[in-house]
């Protein structure tokens, strides 16, 4: 059981996380990069600055 946990882990380690995030201080997106760079998170990330915005990019998530 313990082989098909670690499989699935690195499978989805190889996954890029896709991240909409509503902000309007530049600064603290930067800092959000940083620290997923920083823990080896492959990741996009899509910075709006409007609730509509936010949430079209949400129902593109799923």
């Amino acid at each position: 059981m313990a082989g098909k946990a670690k499989v699935a882990k690195e499978e989805s380690m190889d996954k890029k996380l896709r991240i909409p995030i509503i902000n309007d201080v530049a600064a603290d997106v930067k800092l959000v990069k940083y620290e997923l760079h920083k823990s080896n998170i492959k990741f996009t990330l899509n910075r709006v600055e409007k609730e509509e915005a936010f949430l079209k990019e949400l129902k593109t998530l799923t």
